[in-house]
């Protein structure tokens, strides 16, 4: 194989690939990329760790066809470290080792047979498009709370998609959980995804973060989606993306949202999180025991009613406290729009209150509180009126 491939252009897809294979002294055939030329000039890298796959593809001049194997580290840093604008030039005959030139300089690598390159198999279903900014959108709205630990809620660590609603008005919905905070998202469900298996499929979190990095935030251009019972593949532009999906069953999430009754508390999604930046330092971290683990926390007491303060447009206030040993304590507060008649006092997890802010800014953040004589009921999150998810109190 002979191919001659601009610099920038070889740089970007060998990165790309690079980051998708498997890495140590171990790693094998794993370690490398699978580079592949045709005729007609178009070239493709390919990486897999097994657990996903990836492929870039892009033109280069082709002087002799073929296919084979190249250490993904060297390739992506030669390509990298070339003389800006040259042309690379990579000569592969097995199994003499590889050669590439750019300018004056000249590398050598060890190579191998393209055969050794592990296939990917899996039932897929035919593919549906939507917009690549819309796929994005339901993963960067979940993520955040997904299980991280692992252990017995492994199947927990990933963004749940699933259809719900009848025939005439499905939608695609996109949830993360680890049990203490729930977060959703939904769109209307794409042309073609009713093959979408029963029960829903859970994303990796490895792979979601991967589609976040490579799906751009406001495309209107379609991604190309199929999904099976164990695999499901993005393909959009010039990549495609390959994931094995998480087994076992994701919980019945809908159980723990609580009706859309109860008072409203809403507030600047930024003034929360300052708030809480301002008060967080000296909040002490502790453990508390959770369902069915042990979760470390960042506790912070929450009061809703009458400002301490004199504010000018007379609204009610927030007051958020936390408190640590050594006679630590911070305290701050913040005006509200509260629709309640009594006073709301309940205790959250920092982390998990900034997470929610964070997704509502620059907007408006809300917390309908149902049950708001016990405190410790599941509390409704919404940003600009959307719904974002559900938060569990601390017990106070």
């Amino acid at each position: 194989m002979i191919v001659t491939v601009e610099r920038s252009t070889l740089a970007a897809a060998a990165k790309a690939a690079r980051n998708h294979a498997a890495t140590g002294k171990d790693a094998g055939v794993l370690g490398m990329v699978l580079i592949s030329a045709e005729p007609d000039g178009a070239m493709s890298l390919a990486a897999t760790d097994m657990t996903r796959r990836f492929e870039v593809r892009f033109e280069a001049e082709v002087t002799r066809a073929g296919s084979a194997l190249l250490p993904a580290v060297e390739l992506a840093a030669l390509a990298d470290r070339a003389t800006e604008g040259s042309q690379v030039r990579i000569e592969i005959d097995y199994p003499s080792p590889a050669t590439a030139r750019a300018g004056r300089s000249r590398w050598r690598m060890p190579v191998d047979q393209a055969e050794n390159f592990p296939a990917w198999s899996g039932a897929l279903t035919p593919p549906f498009e939507m917009p690549a900014g819309a796929l994005r959108r339901l993963f960067s709205r979940t993520l955040f709370a997904a299980e991280r630990t692992g252990g017995s809620s492994y199947f927990l660590m990933g963004v749940h998609l699933r259809l719900t609603g009848p025939a005439d008005a499905l939608r695609l919905v996109a949830v993360a959980t680890n049990g203490h905070q729930l977060a959703i998202a939904d769109c209307l469900a794409p042309a073609g995804s009713g093959g979408l298996p029963d029960g829903g499929v859970t994303v990796p979190d490895d792979a979601v973060k991967d589609l976040l990095g490579m799906l751009p935030k406001e495309s209107s251009d379609p991604a190309a989606v199929a999904i099976g019972e164990h695999d499901l593949t993005v393909r959009f532009g010039d990549w495609t993306y390959y994931t094995r999906l998480i087994d076992g069953s994701f919980p019945d999430y809908e159980r723990v949202i609580p009706p859309e009754t109860g008072p409203l508390c809403t507030m600047p999604a930024p003034a929360l999180r300052a708030a809480l930046g301002r008060i967080e330092p000296m909040a002490d971290m502790h453990s508390e025991k959770g369902p069915s683990t042990t979760y470390r926390v960042r506790r912070v007491e929450i009061d809703v009613g009458p400002s301490d303060e004199a504010a000018d447009d007379g609204r009610p206030a927030m007051r958020l406290t936390a408190a640590g040993p050594d006679g630590r304590q911070a305290e701050d507060e913040i005006a509200v729009e509260w629709s309640g008649v009594d006073a709301w006092r309940t205790a959250f997890n920092i982390p998990y209150l900034v997470d929610f802010a964070a997704q509502a800014e620059p907007g408006a953040i809300a917390f309908r509180v149902h049950g708001l004589g016990a405190g410790n009921g599941p509390v409704l999150v919404y940003a600009d009126g959307d719904l974002l998810g559900v938060i569990m109190p601390l017990r106070r």
